[in-house]
């Protein structure tokens, strides 16, 4: 399409057109209409300017024809709209500034939300209240959560969507890939409010806690039962995709996140993720794959079941009866691993993607803008895990003839150097990152039991000491004492835990974890304690006192000794440079933040949240999760224990080290000092 720019106040170098003969300059925004041009202008095809406008608006009438016949098959079938512009939207609130997208683009963003509303039952919109769902260039907004970056062209915090609570969403079209998973994030956060077609509140929050007590083990639901015949359908179109657990970081920000996160990677997976809620529930993945079926089923009357996303998957209505002949073996010769190649050729053929001619590491492609990842990496990434399910399916066709136990234990070494390498030399994005992790969780699934547990734990998030490394030479590289500082960090790191979504800090090899009150939430209460290197404990809260808010939980069936803490010897003076080290929103696992400690007040005092402010005020990053976290001297000593953040002051607070002190003492629990 071609477009003719307005006046311009600078030079301008002119670029080919898509017209013959012509040149058109485009420095700036585009636009189709024509404005006066000044006596300076000398190009020689202006004199062809209307004959361009034509061009452009007759290519537009076709483009909004297109868009316009799309949006009217996706009402015709959901029984709401998909718009492209704000004034269309539903009533409620959005983002600070959504960008229009090109007219070439709408009609891209409505193929995409067509194909994929159409795995929803008919007026299912209508069903849940969602009247329109509106998709833009970007969702930009003028505040930040502490997730988001920040874009200079519009001013603002790039986001990806956002359900309103009201009879609206909106989601942005960053890419093909991202588009449908935003699509299917909001809708299920409309679907998370509905319970027999009402709306409400209570509804998008009753179901967390059997949420979180599904998928931490407590309540497990039934695995999805299914005839034989449907999953033998399913694992002919399956692609071998496996949800371990939460889809990616961001899932901790929250229960209701949690399960959004879940439903997109469900619509985008309902072979898969129907088989493995089949054939293992036991998995924390599968567990929440089970909880959004029963959300979706429950939402409306006759809501979408089992039944209903087999049938999408399989692109035809299924039967939940068995067929009156049984289920024919598949006809493939026994020694059909030929098609796969020999494993040695399997393996040559990804190393010779990730590798040089000379056996070094490489990345190829490059990301579109900054905004964006590297696609090309994430295929060669996944790319492992393709190498994995063939090496496989190799031992399976040969009746374990060829092993691949070996090969899969030395892929996972490969996948694990080369995130070491892509880290190192570049700068990854969460979402790679997180390819990375499933890609390692992919091939972990394949392996047999034994293999499994033995490799899991030191598998587990490999790279968390990096983050020491960029969080202190961000604040403290021009120090001549830095890299003792990075050793001391480094040396403790590894008594950090996740803790009940948030955080807490072993302060004794016998495992003795010191969190907030607010994190253990009650006397006796058991919970699950996972360290960096991936080992996760069974505890349970032995003391608590609500006032200072701290609280002690032992770790069960302890068999080594535990990486632990030590406390300073007396209080940080006003000024001291601190290191925390936490989960912000659970989102960032053994985040790495710093700061100082900027001053100290009674206690106590009350927060917005309701939980006591502690009485050190301190200016480290803090995000949800990151309660309970260690606040650290430079030696690696612990001044207190951050708790919460005063919202009428915009401080972060932290448990003083004397009310901390004491709190162990009478506890009786073991802690040491450091020197």
């Amino acid at each position: 399409m071609v477009f003719v720019e307005t006046t311009p106040s600078y030079p301008v170098t002119p670029l080919k057109s898509q017209h013959p003969s012509l040149s058109i300059s485009r420095p700036g925004e585009a636009e189709s209409r024509l404005a006066p041009l000044p006596s300076s202008w000398r190009f020689s095809f202006l004199e062809h300017a209307p004959r361009l406008t034509a061009i452009a608006t007759s290519a537009d009438v076709a483009l909004k024809d297109k868009v316009t016949d799309l949006q009217d098959r996706i009402q015709k079938h959901i029984a709401g709209k998909v718009v492209f512009s704000r004034q269309e939207l539903s009533e409620g609130d959005y983002y600070d500034k959504l960008p229009l997208l090109p007219l070439d683009r709408q009609v891209k963003a409505a193929e995409i939300a067509l194909r994929e509303v159409q795995k929803y039952p008919a007026g299912f919109f209508e069903k849940i209240g969602l009247k329109t769902l509106g998709i833009f260039e970007a969702c930009i907004s003028n505040t930040n959560d502490g997730y988001h970056e920040y874009d200079s062209r519009y001013g603002g915090y790039r986001w990806y969507g956002i359900y309103n609570f009201n009879q609206g969403a909106v989601g942005a079209y960053y890419s093909d890939a991202q588009l449908p998973l935003t699509i299917h994030h909001e809708i299920f956060h409309a679907v998370d409010a509905h319970l027999n077609g009402v709306k409400g509140m209570q509804y998008y929050e009753s179901d967390n806690d059997p949420f979180y007590r599904a998928t931490s083990g407590q309540a497990l639901y039934p695995g999805l039962s299914l005839p034989v015949h449907i999953l033998s359908d399913l694992k002919k179109v399956a692609r071998g995709a496996v949800l371990r657990d939460a889809v990616s970081e961001y899932t901790k920000k929250s229960p209701d996140e949690d399960q959004a996160e879940t439903a997109r990677h469900f619509m985008m997976n309902i072979a898969d993720s129907l088989i493995q809620a089949a054939e293992r529930p036991e998995l924390p993945g599968s567990q929440r794959i089970l909880h959004v079926l029963e959300q979706y089923r429950t939402c409306i009357k006759d809501g979408p079941d089992a039944s209903w996303f087999a049938s999408v998957a399989l692109g035809k209505l299924v039967s939940t009866k068995e067929p009156p002949e049984a289920h024919q073996p598949s006809s493939k010769h026994p020694n059909a691993a030929v098609e796969l190649g020999s494993p040695d050729t399997i393996l040559r053929s990804l190393f010779g993607t990730i590798t040089s001619p000379n056996k070094a590491f490489i990345v190829r492609g490059s990301a579109p803008d900054a905004f964006q990842p590297n696609p090309t990496l994430q295929s060669d990434i996944r790319t492992f895990a393709t190498t994995a399910r063939n090496l496989a399916t190799i031992e399976q066709q040969t009746n374990g003839r060829y092993a691949a136990e070996a090969d899969l234990r030395e892929l996972l070494g490969m996948l694990d150097a080369y995130e070491g390498f892509v880290t190192l030399n570049y700068k990854i994005s969460r979402e790679t990152r997180g390819i990375f992790q499933k890609s390692r969780e992919h091939i972990l699934d394949l392996l047999p039991p034994p293999s499994r547990r033995e490799l899991l734990p030191r598998l587990f998030n490999p790279h968390y000491l990096g983050k020491v490394d960029r969080a202190i030479h961000a604040a403290h590289g021009a120090k001549p004492n830095v890299k003792q500082i990075v050793q001391n960090v480094r040396s403790v790191q590894p008594a950090v835990v996740l803790i009940n979504r948030a955080s807490g800090f072993n302060i004794n090899a016998d495992g003795t974890i010191v969190t907030n009150a607010h994190v253990a939430q009650e006397l006796n209460k058991a919970m699950k304690v996972q360290f960096p290197n991936g080992t996760i404990f069974d505890g349970e809260c032995t003391h608590i006192d609500h006032e200072i808010d701290l609280a002690v939980v032992r770790l069960k069936n302890v068999k080594e000794q535990l990486p632990f803490l030590r406390f300073s010897k007396e209080e940080a003076p006003v000024g001291t440079e601190i290191v925390l080290i936490g989960q912000p929103g659970t989102y960032d696992h053994w985040h790495v933040s710093t700061g100082k400690i900027l001053n100290y007040h009674p206690h106590p005092h009350v927060a917005e949240d309701g939980y006591p402010l502690g009485g050190i005020e301190h200016n480290g990053w803090t995000f949800w999760g990151t309660s309970g976290s260690p606040i650290l001297n430079l030696a690696g000593l612990v001044v207190g224990a951050h708790n919460t953040y005063d919202g009428k002051r915009n401080m972060r607070c932290g448990v003083r080290y004397h009310p901390t002190i004491s709190f162990l003492k009478q506890s009786k629990v073991n802690f040491e000092f450091g020197p």
